[in-house]
C-alpha cells in the first residue's frame, strides 16, 4: 500500500509540470493495477467498476469538460510537428542532430517557431538517429517483459508492468522529455527494482 501510494503521488507530482499525457497515463496505471492487484476480491472491483461507471455516466458533462482531456495543442498541429521532425532529420541521414537540438533544427530549416517533437520515441530518434531509437526501444521491450513474467508473483512487478504501459502514452504525446530529471529517476527506479527482483529469483 505504502509503495502504491509513493508511485501515485511521484505520478501526481509529474502532472504538475507536463502535459495531458502524463494525467492520462496516471489512469491507465491505476485502471491496470486495479485490474490486475490480487489483493482486492473479483466481487469487489466488480461494485468498485459499477459505482465507478454510475459516477462517470452521471457526471459525465462535467469529467470531459477537465483540462486533462482538453489540450491548447490540436492533433493536426501534433502530427505537422512530426512531419517536420522528420524532415529536419533528413539533412543529417537519418543519424540524429544530437541531444536535445530536434526543436533548434525545427526552427532552423522549416521557417518555423521552435517546436519539441511531442513524441518521446521520435525525439529520440531525431536526437541520437537510428541506433538510438532501436536502443531504446529495445530496451524498453526488456523492462516490459521482464516485468510481465514476474508480475504474478512479485507485487512491485505488478506496479511496474501497469507503470511502462501507461507511460506509453504519455511517450506519444508529451512534449520533451529529454532532460527532465523526473525521467531518470523514473526509470532509475524501475531499473533497480526490477534488477533486485531479478536477483532474489536467481537464488
Amino acid at each position: 500500500l505504502v509503495r502504491i501510494i509513493g508511485t501515485i503521488l511521484f505520478t501526481s507530482n509529474i502532472i504538475l509540470v507536463d502535459s495531458r499525457g502524463i494525467e492520462l497515463a496516471l489512469i491507465i496505471f491505476l485502471t491496470i493495477y486495479f485490474i490486475s492487484t490480487r489483493s482486492i476480491s473479483l466481487n469487489k472491483k466488480i461494485q468498485i467498476f459499477i459505482l465507478a461507471f454510475i459516477v462517470i455516466l452521471v457526471f459525465s458533462n462535467k469529467i470531459f469538460n477537465l483540462s486533462i482531456f482538453k489540450s491548447g495543442l490540436s492533433d493536426n498541429a501534433r502530427i505537422s510537428i512530426i512531419n517536420m521532425s522528420l524532415k529536419s532529420l533528413e539533412h543529417t541521414n537519418y543519424l540524429g542532430v544530437g541531444p536535445g537540438n530536434i526543436s533548434t533544427v525545427n526552427s532552423m530549416f522549416n521557417n518555423a517557431e521552435t517546436y519539441d517533437t511531442h513524441n518521446f520515441f521520435l525525439e529520440i530518434f531525431c536526437d541520437y538517429g537510428i541506433i538510438g531509437a532501436i536502443s531504446i526501444i529495445v530496451w524498453y521491450a526488456v523492462l516490459l517483459k521482464t516485468s510481465y513474467i514476474y508480475r504474478k508473483s512479485e507485487k512491485d512487478a505488478t506496479i511496474i508492468f501497469a507503470l511502462l504501459i501507461s507511460m506509453l502514452c504519455a511517450f506519444v504525446v508529451s512534449s520533451s522529455l529529454i532532460g527532465k530529471s523526473w525521467i531518470v529517476c523514473f526509470f532509475g527506479i524501475i531499473v533497480s527494482i526490477l534488477n533486485n527482483i531479478e536477483e532474489k529469483h536467481k537464488n
